[in-house]
């Protein structure tokens, strides 16, 4: 079924077997469209060669979007998220000069700043996460989250039992 479209699959599957055929994306961070007909397929589940059988119900395949290349392997990103570059605080030039005391949460000035994670991850607290891509890893279990387009997602395990975003 791989290199062929998610429609010819699909068809060519629901003749030897019933049931459904799974569709998912074959990048983290892409949404399948309603209608994956003329998306590619890039793996499938059980493998090639290996007998349909009753047992194998819902067959899986992940898919691209037409002209989109096929990943080297599974769970990766098309968009793969910049790495952030650690922030270094100056070396103070004095052990006279002002700087931060880590103690109090002081800038120096006198001034107060609240802590930062720096994780980029939004909260709204309870677990919620903000913002988030369906198939990305994710945690706790339960933590809840929206993805850009609007779809509610719950962090749960996933077929390769590490907690991953699902719609929810």
């Amino acid at each position: 079924m791989v290199r062929r479209t998610y429609g010819e699959a699909s068809t060519s599957i629901r003749k030897l077997i019933q049931g459904n055929v799974e569709a998912y994306s074959a990048y983290t961070d892409v949404e399948l469209p309603r209608d994956p007909s003329s998306w590619t397929v890039c793996f499938q589940g059980p493998a090639a060669g290996v007998p349909l059988a009753p047992a194998h119900a819902a067959p899986r395949l992940h898919l691209t979007a037409p002209g989109t290349t096929c990943p080297t392997r599974m769970n990766t990103s098309l968009h793969p998220e910049p790495t952030h570059e650690p922030t270094r605080e100056p070396s103070p030039a004095h052990e006279s000069s002002p700087g931060p005391d880590p103690d109090n949460g002081s800038s120096g000035d006198g001034s107060t700043r609240d802590s930062d994670s720096g994780d980029g991850a939004a909260s709204s607290g309870g677990g919620g996460a903000g913002v988030v891509r369906p198939g990305s890893f994710c945690a706790p279990q339960g933590a809840t989250g929206v993805t850009a387009k609007g779809t509610s997602m719950v962090c749960g395990p996933g077929s390769d039992g590490r907690n991953r975003w699902r719609a929810g």
